[in-house]
């Protein structure tokens, strides 16, 4: 989330704010992104920052076991908060599931808090594009799963033949390369869309990620009764990228909320 961290902190004038980039920039600091209320789950929770306090629980926190610092997104009022690792009245919680290393979740008790007076248009667009990262990483994911899976059709043999000459085998493969492609082509219109400063490079940003949930989840579960038992196998890195790609499109929303964007763009918001 490096990116997200630093569009967020970009334009900030405070000495605490310009401290930070430079650690960034330096490699003494690592921040872990708290989303909160604009996190799209409703069980993110919410935090909120009031004469330098922070207060609240915050979820599905990735590289709090790493972080030196995390940048907390308040709703009441809308804005940013920075909590060094360790201070005191926050509590760190690993809960552990399909993500690896695990989510965590944070709560705060008056924890002292640096806050950033952050506009909530720009902590909408950084969640978004905290969104589009999570699908490109996946899209990394399934294409790992997916080579590998190529390979091993070559190689593995059932009935006397390769099993990658077997129709079945061909067309999977054929539909999971599409998929792939699909996926990757959306997700870069997305991010060329925002770097050309496009004014409607949000609805191609829901249009990417209302796309590559369900056809990038199709390449790994293709990918896995392909590969047969190996898959499953602990031993074998096919089941990281399984849990990468079905931990990052789960987030945020997942693609129903893309769809419901989606929907607002076209028929209006509800």
């Amino acid at each position: 989330m490096c990116s997200s961290d630093l569009l967020a902190l970009a334009d900030q004038s405070s000495n605490a704010a310009r401290a930070m980039l430079e650690d960034l920039h330096q490699g003494t600091a690592a921040i872990a992104l708290a989303l909160g209320a604009f996190d799209g789950d409703l069980a993110a929770g919410e935090a909120e920052c009031r004469n330098g306090a922070l207060r609240g629980t915050t979820a599905f926190v990735e590289g709090a076991q790493t972080a030196t610092h995390f940048l907390v997104f308040t709703g009441a009022p809308a804005g940013a908060a920075l909590v060094a690792a360790g201070a005191t009245g926050m509590t760190i919680c690993a809960t552990p599931g399909l993500a690896v290393p695990a989510f965590s979740e944070l709560t705060f008790d008056n924890t002292p808090a640096t806050q950033l007076n952050i506009a909530s248009d720009v902590l909408a667009d950084v969640a978004l594009i905290a969104r589009l990262s999570c699908a490109s990483r996946a899209l990394g994911a399934a294409q790992r799963a997916f080579d590998l899976t190529v390979e091993h059709a070559k190689v593995r043999k059932q009935f006397g033949q390769l099993i990658g000459q077997f129709q079945a085998i061909q067309h999977k493969l054929a539909n999971c390369l599409i998929n792939l492609d699909g996926a990757r082509l959306t997700i870069d219109n997305a991010a060329d869309a925002r770097d050309a400063d496009n004014l409607n490079w949000r609805v191609f940003a829901a249009s990417a990620l209302a796309f590559a949930g369900p056809a990038l989840r199709n390449v790994s579960i293709e990918c896995h009764r392909a590969l047969g038992a190996i898959g499953y196998a602990e031993e074998h890195e096919a089941p990281r990228h399984f849990r990468r790609v079905h931990a990052d499109l789960a987030r945020f929303g997942g693609a129903p909320r893309a769809r419901a964007e989606l929907a607002d763009y076209v028929l209006g918001p509800t």
